[in-house]
């Protein structure tokens, strides 16, 4: 038997704009400063374009609200999590969760039960700074119950979560003076020699095709969890840290 091993990274996107619309209040009563020199008509034109642009300040302010979305949990959703898992037997799948949000945490949380219940490890990239953060605000939204503390008393995440990009950037401090900033994912799988992200979309562009072209997404979630098993079994080896 093999102690199982899982990859994940999740693909997010915004929430309806009626939803975002009830968490966020757009508040635009405020008048705006003029100049204390301008001529009373300066002034007067001035305050009727404001008050002429108010619907449209009003769409923008939503439309930016909603499109930061991917990347915040409160005004946005996980629309799928690719997972790969090798199993105690060895085998090893590679799956979408995708359909309802609750569903896809509820399915996900199980699959991290599993591994780590069997001294299995759970790997991502950037997994600190972004996946679990939002999987873990989404998580509260729904009221779901994880299945075991994920931080400690001091913070830090589960041990049984590996940051790939943590584990390649700790080895910037070994001497002084050597600093470098964290690759792409693409980049450090290039370095590799692992094929990643053959789409030609960006991630934050992954809600748009999954609506608009979904074989094209579902690949893009296929490609990246296959790219980060392989990143996995190269890095995790060869790391003594």
């Amino acid at each position: 038997m093999t102690i199982p091993r899982m990859v994940f990274d999740i693909e997010t996107g915004p929430i309806a704009m009626s939803k975002v619309k009830s968490i966020v209040k757009y508040n635009d009563n405020q008048m705006p400063k003029l100049p204390s020199n301008w001529k009373e008509e300066t002034k007067r034109k001035k305050l009727l374009e404001w008050e002429e642009n108010k619907t449209k300040r009003e769409e923008d302010f939503y439309y930016v609200k909603r499109s930061s979305g991917s990347l915040n949990p409160l005004v946005g959703r996980i629309i799928a999590i690719g997972v790969g898992l090798k199993d105690q037997e060895g085998n090893l799948e590679f799956k979408i969760l995708s359909g309802d949000e609750k569903d896809i945490l509820s399915e996900w949380w199980s699959s991290v039960r599993y591994t780590k219940g069997r001294g299995g490890e759970i790997f991502g990239y950037n997994i600190e700074k972004f996946d679990l953060p939002y999987i873990s605000s989404r998580t509260l939204i729904h009221r779901i119950k994880t299945p075991f503390p994920i931080l400690n008393d001091y913070g830090k995440w589960d041990k049984s979560f590996v940051d790939l990009a943590k584990k390649w950037m700790s080895y910037q401090y070994t001497r002084p003076g050597d600093v470098w900033t964290m690759p792409k994912y693409e980049e450090l799988c290039a370095a590799f020699n692992i094929k990643a992200k053959t789409q030609g979309f960006r991630g934050d562009a992954f809600h748009t095709v999954w609506d608009r072209e979904r074989s094209m997404a579902e690949k893009y979630v296929i490609e990246e969890v296959e790219s980060l098993y392989e990143l996995c079994e190269a890095m995790i080896p060869s790391l003594v840290i």
